[in-house]
This record gives structure tokens, C-alpha cells and sequence, in this order.
């Protein structure tokens, strides 16, 4: 994803383009409900995450809304963790 964001950015930068992307890490979901409520299995990802915690649908919006708004119009091939610090371990 990180090569492909960046690939892209430089083929259509020319145009005017933008191309980002988000990396989120482990965020409670549906589909990571069974992670969630396996308590030894959800300590273990929240004890691995500097914010000790999970990430919610929310933590992506405002990202997400900046990297498309015009303050961020100098920005592109970007791949922006969001990730409570876990790639950061």
C-alpha cells in the first residue's frame, strides 16, 4: 500500500492529484468484535499499543477530513499510520 500510495502521488502530482492513504491499526469494529471481547487476546494487542487502548471508527475522521482538505494540499505520498503508536514499537 505505502509503494502504491506513492507511485501514484508522483504519477498524478502533475495533475494536480493527491494521493494519501491511512494505515490504521487495531480498531473495534464488527469485524474485530471476536478480538475484543477475547480478553487475553485484547490485553495483549492493548498492552502493545503505546495509547492503551483501541482505536475507534472516529480515530480515522479527522485524519482523513485534513488529508483532504485544502490545508494539506501540499501533501502527498503519504501513508499516515493511525495506530495508537503500535508501528512504533
Amino acid at each position: 500500500m505505502a509503494q502504491l500510495t506513492r507511485s501514484l502521488a508522483i504519477a498524478w502530482a502533475s495533475d494536480g492529484i493527491r494521493v494519501n492513504a491511512l494505515a490504521p491499526g487495531w480498531i473495534a469494529t464488527d469485524l474485530t468484535a471476536a478480538l475484543t471481547q477475547n480478553s487475553e487476546r485484547s490485553a495483549e494487542l492493548v498492552g502493545r499499543t503505546p495509547m492503551g487502548r483501541w482505536g475507534k471508527p472516529d480515530d480515522l475522521a479527522g485524519p482523513a477530513l485534513f488529508l483532504a482538505s485544502p490545508g494539506a494540499n501540499f501533501i502527498t505520498g503519504v501513508l499516515l499510520p493511525l495506530d495508537g503508536g503500535y508501528s512504533s514499537r
